[in-house]
């Protein structure tokens, strides 16, 4: 996923977020939390007795919040790099800036993995999940694990590795189409990356179409989640005609109904909603209330971190009140709790100084360089990442 949104900025130059984009990416990490609290225990059993079958269903269904954030990783990075002119040092700042929010995050995390893996072994000797070598630490540290063939020390990492690959593609695909452009003959194309996504993302579809379910190492079976975010915004900054987002959204939409496939379902609904709200003028005036909104600044560490922690405390309550019900029901509530507990404290302190860290950096940037591209169809000013 893809932490923080973007702030643009109204023609008087007063700071806005797109604060229906954090609702949505609140809602997505809350959702995977209740999934993770529900179906990655051994409660599970009693409290599928304690929640009605609806309940049950949205929890087991929560899985889908990551397909959400895939979606909004593309409009947020289509959108935050519409101004952006690509030559060697703005594309590292670019990937320097968006490591810097990632990693240290995710890295102190993934220690805590590490360290209770470890722990896990010393305690038990026998026990069924080995401890992590060095090797498998090292490529989940620069995102590598799967092309290793290593798994995911920290279980949500993965979503993580597909991110960096959608990232740094991104960036190509956007320098070699900037470059087409300056091009004689084809300097007419101003919608060149708009095409180049929507020629990607019928790839991608037609590749999960023929690899069904499975999660290979590779971003491209995924790309067509983080192409139909970006083809939103394109769609909406008047790049591509809406017609074709529509067209790509419905064609997304038979295939997943198709393939019985629900990720791709709720991944094309996410773009959809986005496209509408934002043809309304809504992004920056719907953001579902403050709790929502404290949900979506928090996602990033939210999402990284109540893994290890929800699973810690579920665990003791199985050990100290076994299968019951009612107890269940109180280490779930619990469980939760903690998360945010833990999540809160991650976004304090080391987050929210790494979001400095990462503007500052922006900021050095345009003050020393421009990195703009000439003006075409952008309509607002570059964002604060």
């Amino acid at each position: 996923m893809i932490p923080g949104s973007v702030t643009p900025k109204d023609h008087a130059g007063t700071t806005r977020r797109f604060v229906f984009l954090d609702g949505l990416r609140g809602v997505a990490a809350l959702a995977v939390l209740g999934h993770h609290l529900y179906t990655n225990s051994e409660l599970q059993e009693p409290l599928s007795h304690v929640f009605p079958r609806w309940i049950a269903y949205l929890l087991t269904e929560g899985a889908r919040g990551v397909q959400i954030f895939f979606v909004l990783s593309g409009f947020v990075i289509a959108y935050s790099c519409r101004n952006l002119w690509v030559t060697p040092r703005s594309a590292a700042n670019f990937a320097l800036r968006r490591q810097i929010r990632l990693d240290p995050a995710y890295w102190i995390c993934l220690a805590l993995a590490a360290v209770n893996l470890w722990g896990a072994v010393i305690v038990h000797p026998g026990a069924p999940v080995p401890a992590p070598t060095l090797g498998e630490l090292l490529s989940n540290v620069f995102y590598l694990q799967g092309f290793f063939h290593h798994r995911d020390i920290l279980l949500v990492a993965w979503t993580l590795r597909y991110e960096v690959q959608f990232y740094l593609v991104f960036i190509v695909l956007l320098c070699i189409t900037q470059r087409l452009r300056q091009i004689p003959h084809l300097a007419c194309l101003d919608g060149t990356i708009a095409s180049v996504l929507l020629f990607s993302v019928w790839a991608s579809l037609a590749l999960r179409l023929h690899m069904g379910y499975s999660e290979p190492p590779l971003f491209i079976y995924n790309w067509y989640l983080f192409g139909l975010g970006a083809l939103a915004w394109y769609s909406f900054n008047k790049q591509m005609r809406p017609a074709v987002f529509w067209a790509t959204a419905a064609a997304t939409l038979v295939c997943g109904i198709w393939m019985r496939y629900e990720q791709m379902i709720v991944g094309d609904a996410t773009a959809v909603i986005i496209f509408v709200v934002g043809q309304a003028g809504l992004l920056s005036k719907w953001s579902g209330g403050r709790v929502i909104q404290y949900l979506g600044r928090t996602s990033y560490s939210l999402y990284l971190i109540h893994i290890e922690v929800a699973m810690r405390v579920l665990k003791i309550g199985i050990h100290l009140t076994g299968m019951a019900k009612a107890p269940a029901f109180v280490w779930f509530i619990l469980g939760g709790a903690a998360s945010f507990g833990a999540a809160h404290l991650l976004y304090i302190f080391v987050e929210r100084p790494t979001m400095r860290v990462a503007s500052r950096l922006k900021s050095k940037t345009h003050a020393s360089t421009s990195t703009e591209m000439p003006p075409l169809t952008a309509t607002l000013a570059v964002p604060q990442s």
